[in-house]
């Protein structure tokens, strides 16, 4: 059985905190690559990647939620907080240890990850063949 989130902090568009209780609060609005992690050696590797990643991920508001013994965290620079309980979803539960899933806007799980074997180039390319993606590239003048 889920455990509940009293909250998990995000920025919401105009730059102020928002409040979700559930990773499917953020349907639409953000894509997720959601995973549980217990070693502290993945949670690093995988922190300086998103960190050295951070504009690319913004630009296809791309957050990596992460299950760790401390607690949900969100990685990227748009973290707010982190919750030091469960989040009620399903998204964790479908992922193994160790691994990532790939949430696209709609809320379907696109693909999954190994974390040891990840390759941000990769999951970029699947995001922008992605149809919404390509649209917003078209409403920019970038593809």
């Amino acid at each position: 059985m889920a455990a509940l989130v009293s909250s998990l902090s995000v920025l919401a568009s105009d730059g102020q905190p928002e409040e979700v209780e559930r990773l499917e609060d953020l349907q639409w609005r953000y894509r997720l690559m959601v995973g549980q992690l217990s070693s502290g050696e993945l949670i690093s590797q995988l922190r300086k990647s998103v960190e050295a990643n951070a504009e690319a991920l913004e630009d296809r508001k791309l957050l990596f939620v992460l299950r760790t013994p401390g607690g949900v965290e969100v990685l990227n620079g748009m973290r707010m907080g982190v919750s030091n309980v469960g989040v009620r979803d399903g998204y964790f539960e479908r992922v193994n240890a160790g691994s990532l899933a790939l949430v696209g806007l709609d809320g379907g799980i696109k693909a999954v990850y190994e974390v040891e074997d990840l390759d941000l180039d990769v999951v970029f390319d699947l995001i922008d063949g992605m149809p919404i993606r390509r649209a917003e590239l078209r409403s920019r003048g970038e593809e």
